[in-house]
């Protein structure tokens, strides 16, 4: 698994990595909306794996980033580019093995969906007349 530069931060960030509402599935949830330790919502998004971890970038984000998400307004790439942006290893047991701060600059392109990607496939993106 490709390593990826960032500040090491405690996994008690996100003391439960547990959706509260999973947005994409595919043999498990790939993305999804979580708490933080602070109760803030947060946007997680898979982007690698291996036979122990599966590695997620988490956004802590407002509902009205999840809603344009949703609603095909922001595309998920766009929606993980927020100030604070963890990387975030998890066991398979849902643990935590290791969690970073990083910046999205830092990640390497394969692994971070193409700009403009919507939520679902059958979603544009949105188009605003001034």
């Amino acid at each position: 698994m490709e390593s990826i530069e960032g500040i090491m931060k405690e996994a008690a960030i996100f003391p439960n990595f547990e959706p509260i509402e999973v947005l994409i599935e595919c043999d498990g949830p790939r993305t999804f909306v979580l708490r933080d330790a602070d109760d803030a919502l947060c946007l997680a998004h898979w982007v690698d794996e291996n036979e122990v971890i599966r590695r997620f970038l988490v956004a802590p984000c407002r509902a009205k980033t999840i809603l344009q998400l949703k609603r095909g307004e922001l595309g998920l790439r766009e929606s993980l580019d927020q100030a604070r942006l963890y990387c975030a290893d998890v066991r398979n047991d849902g643990t935590i093995g290791a969690l970073s701060l990083v910046q999205l600059e830092d990640v390497p392109e394969d692994m971070l969906p193409a700009p403009g990607t919507m939520l679902t496939k059958n979603a544009e993106p949105a188009v605003r007349s001034q």
